[in-house]
This record gives C-alpha cells, structure tokens and sequence, in this order.
C-alpha cells in the first residue's frame, strides 16, 4: 500500500485553492477535502456563483489541476 505523507496542512491548502480561485478565504462556502490514493488533496468549494474543484499535491503544494464552473440558477438560489 502507498502511503501518503502530509506535508502540507489542510488549511494551508484550502488558502492555495482559494488563492488560484480568486476568491477570499471568507467567501469560500461547503469545502469538500479528502486525500486521494496518488497523494493529492481533492478540494470542491464554491461561492456565491461558481464551484470549483483544486488538486493539490500534499508533499509540495503544487496546483496538479483546477476547475471551476458557474453554477446554476437552482444552486444560486438554493445557496449552492
């Protein structure tokens, strides 16, 4: 089995998906964090218009893929 080492926190890696969103830390709304099997942080988050998904790589904080996508009408007024 692989193990994975932390050496970037979950906070500090939610700042970095933040930061490559553009979006400030206190607009960052529903964040889904998990570590994935090849070592990755996997973070969904949205805010007041857009959801976005970030792939981190927890040993060197390096961004491996972003998306984002607006989000629809029924999710804008839902909150998300």
């Amino acid at each position: 089995m692989k193990r994975t080492y932390l050496r970037l926190s979950a906070v500090t890696a939610l700042e970095l998906a933040a930061e490559q969103a553009e979006v400030e830390l206190s607009d960052v709304k529903n964040v889904d964090l998990n570590v994935d099997s090849d070592g990755l942080y996997r973070i969904a988050f949205w805010d007041d218009w857009m959801s976005y998904i970030c792939y981190i790589d927890c040993a060197s904080g390096e961004i491996r893929g972003f998306f984002s996508e607006p989000l629809n009408e029924e999710q804008i007024i839902s909150g998300g």
